[in-house]
């Protein structure tokens, strides 16, 4: 115990294959919420482009400290120290990320020992603007599920339309965001059996696709 009101917790904490995390850990529990008196990872933020860290702990803006990242915790890189948002936060935004890669980050003190455990980030992959098709296809008469990819938002429509140039059902995209959708035309009323095309616009990217309607 420390204190009337407090306590302090600590374990035996190793990451294999790296001595320098091998060691006791300790945090101090009080009425009044968590106080490290270790530096802890607060949370990890990821974006296609970026990775944006933030480092918690009591006086942290008064240590000495590196940023490092690894993509197998064996060899490390030192991209350079945080920045101190307050006495007791540091900040890091890694901005030289690749699409879909994964990476371990860990804090460094002056003394070149770790402050604070590995934490592994994925960073999400590009999306691209793709049109997927229906499926089933064939599909069964009003059952027709579409899937596609935006990779921005942006004025756009989905399309399925006749062999005769008839379109015969739509969805607006203006409010889509970048991400991977399904559409569902079940609620549209039964497609007649016959070839139908599916055609996915959004500014000056165009894709299309063709599906076979089965009673």
């Amino acid at each position: 115990m420390s204190g009337l009101s407090a306590a302090i917790v600590t374990w035996d904490q190793r990451t294999p294959g790296d001595i320098t995390q091998w060691g006791l850990w300790a945090q101090k529990l009080s009425d009044s919420g968590l106080v490290p008196t270790n530096l802890t990872l607060q949370d990890a933020k990821t974006t296609q482009t970026s990775v944006t860290l933030r480092w918690w702990g009591t006086a942290a803006a008064r240590q000495q400290t590196e940023v490092q990242r690894s993509t197998d915790a064996v060899e490390w890189k030192t991209l350079g120290p945080p920045s101190a948002t307050s006495d007791d936060e540091l900040l890091f935004i890694d901005q030289s990320v690749a699409t879909g890669a994964r990476y371990a980050y860990r804090l460094l003190g002056g003394s070149g020992v770790a402050l604070a455990a590995p934490a592994w980030v994925d960073v999400p992959q590009a999306l691209c603007f793709a049109l997927s098709g229906a499926h089933p296809n064939p599909c069964p008469a009003g059952q027709m599920s579409v899937a596609f990819t935006l990779a921005r938002q942006g004025a756009g429509t989905l399309d399925v339309v006749d062999v005769s140039g008839r379109r015969m059902a739509w969805r607006d995209l203006t409010n889509f965001g970048a991400g991977r959708y399904t559409a569902n035309f079940s609620e549209t009323g039964r497609f007649a059996p016959g070839l139908y095309w599916l055609r996915l616009t959004q500014g000056a990217d165009r894709a299309t696709a063709r599906v076979v309607v089965v009673q």
